[in-house]
């Protein structure tokens, strides 16, 4: 907690000396103060071509932490310098997030805008949430529903390309143009405090001086932790799930390869553990660390195969020189006992094994050939008659007689030898 202070402290007397020449307005009748300097994790900028060629190592030596850089918008394409402020920014080692100004006036619009943002920031690793600035003449004519389906809509696209997304507007916009939406709000606000509890970023305002960039520039301070969603790399567990991340981006619908084992994510993120999960056209098995599983496992409800890329077999199977039958009707599971396939038996043993030869089962002794189909009436082995009677299911006759379908009778001795005597 003395770190957190001293940390704030030290961010409180940056800004003071920053934002000393400033001017704000009161707050507007009713608002109630909610949030000020003294409530900052983290300060920082967000910058456009409009601040010109920036001295970003100035900027970094200022105390800077973080910077929302404009990648630009639909109607007009990329901003100028957006390539030159991300090299820039990242070569002198501070945070960037990117901003894009939008034009949307339908969700469809807000979800091409998404994809713009996304096909920018492809090149590059981005530690800051991706932001969609609505605050153009187009949306103040929109009704709140409309605008609040494209702030849902983009953000959505956003996360579900991994990256963290935020929604960029003015105090007032937020209030009576933009409706309820369920993402973090970077609230515009030049005044003493930001009247909007809810804000995760504050722009406090458009007049900031800084070392290395020449005119005025936009302040902005940083509220919420989002240590626990920019995550560099690996995993991190929050809200009961695990996810993983890569260069600050949440891994989702995708395999990951951790130290040798691998892992797989769902489309929201979270890792798949204790569980057959489907992918694509086959299914797999992550036991309860989320690691992928490979050849035999037994679970609950019987023993499955799943090959050397993790993927579940089906049917008959001959693995390391045996054969199995892994039954679809069973969830891939490995049958066991008698079967047939409408015109031969065959036998898997309690090991799952088909049987092939002399076996036991229920017992009775059965004789399958090398195929594993069972052999009914009298089969020589070795040199010596068996009578296996087919009205048994084809089990031994020992002591016994037996007719086959011919109306030929048969006899055997104690051992199973047989003959035919009729």
């Amino acid at each position: 907690m003395r770190i957190v202070r001293i940390l704030r402290s030290a961010i409180c007397t940056l800004l003071a000396v920053v934002l000393v020449t400033l001017s704000f307005p009161p707050a507007q009748a009713g608002e109630v103060t909610a949030k000020g300097a003294a409530d900052a994790i983290a300060w920082g900028i967000d910058v456009s071509a409009w601040q010109g060629n920036i001295d970003w190592n100035a900027v970094k030596a200022s105390g800077v932490q973080f910077v929302f850089i404009k990648c630009g918008g639909t109607i007009y394409g990329f901003d100028d310098h957006f390539a030159q402020n991300m090299a820039g920014a990242k070569a002198a080692g501070i945070k960037t997030g990117v901003y894009i100004y939008s034009y949307a006036t339908n969700v469809m619009d807000g979800l091409i805008e998404a994809q713009w943002i996304l096909n920018a920031v492809a090149p590059y690793v981005v530690e800051m949430p991706l932001v969609l600035d609505i605050e153009n003449k187009r949306q103040k004519a929109l009704d709140p529903l409309t605008n609040a389906m494209i702030c849902n809509l983009f953000c959505q696209a956003v996360e579900a390309a991994g990256y963290y997304p935020m929604v960029y507007s003015n105090r007032n916009m937020f209030k009576n143009t933009i409706g309820e939406f369920g993402y973090d709000k970077w609230v515009a606000q030049w005044a003493d405090y930001c009247y909007d509890e809810t804000a995760a970023f504050w722009q406090v305002s458009d007049q900031g001086v800084i070392p290395g960039i020449k005119g005025h520039v936009d302040l902005d301070i940083q509220f919420k932790d989002l240590s626990q969603y920019l995550v560099p790399n690996g995993f991190i567990t929050r809200d009961g799930f695990t996810y993983y991340y890569v260069n600050y981006r949440r891994q989702n619908a995708t395999f990951a390869v951790v130290d040798g084992n691998t892992y797989y994510l769902d489309p929201f993120g979270h890792l798949i553990a204790g569980m057959l999960y489907p992918v694509g056209d086959f299914i797999y098995y992550f036991d309860t660390t989320g690691i992928m599983q490979k050849g035999f496992v037994t679970l609950a409800d019987g023993t499955r195969y799943f090959d050397e890329e993790g993927r579940m077999l089906t049917g008959w199977q001959t693995l390391a020189g045996n054969t199995y039958f892994l039954d679809p009707a069973l969830g891939g599971a490995m049958y066991k006992g008698f079967i047939s396939d409408g015109i031969n038996s065959y036998y898997l043993g309690v090991d799952g094994i088909l049987q092939k030869g002399l076996f036991t089962a229920n017992g009775s002794i059965f004789y399958a050939d090398g195929n594993g189909r069972i052999q009914t009436g009298l089969v020589n082995i070795q040199g010596i008659n068996f009578y296996f009677d087919p009205a048994k299911g084809g089990a031994l006759m020992i002591a016994d007689t037996a007719t086959d379908a011919a109306g030929h009778v048969y006899v055997s001795d104690a051992t199973g030898l047989a003959v035919m005597i009729k």
